[in-house]
């Protein structure tokens, strides 16, 4: 299988190390169902893969997987998971598509929770619904952040949030 990776280092990979499909697939093991990356990864749960030599840099594994069996992955494009698994690297589980996409793809399978709840039900919430209006109104009728942040003991910074609805943005 030729190295045909769409990055511009992998033609100046030192002569002694191993082409990249050779070190790709030596650290893949194929289950029943996933082909999985047993290398490093990164916080998020991706393989990655370093290529370069000095002055590389780490490739996604599916992504490498992508172009292993494919070829070159379009510019713009995500390649996104059947399977949901980010260390799988197993070609058919893998598909191309935009980022919005991979946003929707990410949402119907439920994972999108990672954010905040908003408003009173945040863990963190000083406010309520009723307080922010509140402020929200007394703004408007031209009382000033700082005064307002004393009042209700948070920081003026959140006050500009609350009015300029960059928080509490659920509330009209």
């Amino acid at each position: 299988m030729t190295q045909q990776l769409n990055i511009e280092v992998a033609g100046n990979l030192p002569p002694q190390q191993a082409p990249i499909s050779d070190r790709f697939w030596r650290r893949v093991t194929k289950g029943d169902s996933c082909w999985e990356w047993t290398g490093y990864g990164n916080n998020k749960g991706y393989g990655l893969l370093f290529i370069g030599g000095k002055g590389g840099r780490y490739l996604t594994t599916h992504r490498v997987s992508w172009e292993l069996h494919n070829g070159p992955i379009p510019s713009g494009l995500c390649v996104l998971h059947h399977c949901d698994n980010r260390r799988c690297v197993r070609p058919d589980h893998l598909f191309l598509g935009t980022f919005k996409d991979n946003t929707q793809d990410m949402m119907t399978k439920g994972r999108n929770r990672g954010g905040c709840p908003p408003g009173e039900a945040a863990p963190s919430a000083k406010l309520t619904a009723e307080i922010v209006c509140t402020i929200r109104a007394a703004h408007e009728s031209g009382a000033a952040n700082v005064d307002l942040a004393r009042r209700y003991g948070v920081t003026r910074q959140s006050i500009r949030a609350i009015v300029v609805r960059d928080s509490w943005r659920h509330l009209a």
